[in-house]
């Protein structure tokens, strides 16, 4: 379940135990979780296996494409710790941003060369939330 644990222990077998458990860092995606019981004895029970859909729903879109100067890049969220950055075909880091509080904004590429970029645009987790391959003219 990540790698957030979080254990209870209760001598009183006849009271109910509530606990809560966060996965700060869910896969994108399909996720199926499961509860692992293990007894003071050693014996270990599963139980259930429950499917969690976390699909991130940020399109962020970027355009033109292929471009000549600039990216327009829309549908951004607004997040402090978002970042947007610009790799070229060798997988070097070119630009980095930190859009913060934008929906949208223009990226001046003209100084690079003509050729086949990629812009990632990241959570504060570092997760991706969109990748695009550019052509610049």
């Amino acid at each position: 379940m990540g790698k957030n644990k979080s254990y209870c222990c209760c001598r009183k077998f006849n009271k109910k135990i509530q606990y809560a458990v966060t996965d700060k860092h869910p896969n994108n995606g399909a996720n199926y979780l499961r509860i692992k019981q293990v007894d003071y004895d050693g014996h270990t029970t599963y139980y259930g296996k429950v499917f969690i859909d976390f699909s991130y729903d940020a399109k962020s879109i970027i355009s033109p494409n292929p471009f000549l100067d600039k990216l327009n890049i829309n549908n951004l969220t607004p997040d402090e710790n978002t970042s947007i950055q610009v790799y070229n075909i060798t997988l070097d880091l070119i630009k980095e941003i930190s859009p913060t509080g934008k929906e949208s904004l223009f990226i001046d590429l003209s100084h690079l060369e003509s050729g086949v970029y990629y812009v990632k645009i990241i959570n504060n987790d570092s997760q991706d939330i969109s990748s695009h391959k550019l052509i610049k003219f």
